[in-house]
């Protein structure tokens, strides 16, 4: 019983990495539009496991309109500061995505999570 657990836990693991890498796909392809972005809130989440992790919030102008997002994407060290000027990709189909430009790209991780669940998956079905 604990091995179907196991294997099914594997299973979820990697179809978030094949989530990951189509959500990275997906923004790579759809935010084409240049901007700059000025960083106007820093979010601060903490977590007992991790301690804090700061995620920016940015405002934008996307055709013509005033956008004011947070990204997606955390670090555990406080990368910007208020007020700093931000160069960004959004999408001219929906705004509210974008990417920060030379920001770490999401789709390694989701490699990562695929390639660790597949590396253990025969592990954990051949293991008696």
């Amino acid at each position: 019983m604990r091995k179907i657990f196991t294997i099914l836990f594997l299973l979820v693991f990697i179809g978030i990495g094949i989530f990951v890498i189509s959500k990275g796909n997906h923004l790579r392809k759809a935010c084409t539009v240049e901007a700059i972005a000025k960083v106007v809130e820093i979010r601060t989440t903490t977590s007992a496991e991790d301690g804090d992790s700061y995620y920016p919030v940015l405002e934008y102008n996307a055709n013509g309109q005033i956008m004011r997002e947070e990204s997606s994407i955390g670090s555990s060290n406080q990368k910007y500061q208020i007020n700093d000027n931000v160069d960004i990709l959004y999408n001219p189909e929906n705004p509210k995505e974008f990417l920060i430009k030379g920001e770490f790209d999401i789709r390694i991780l989701g490699i990562i999570f695929v390639v660790m669940g597949i590396i253990a998956l025969p592990i954990v079905i051949i293991r008696p």
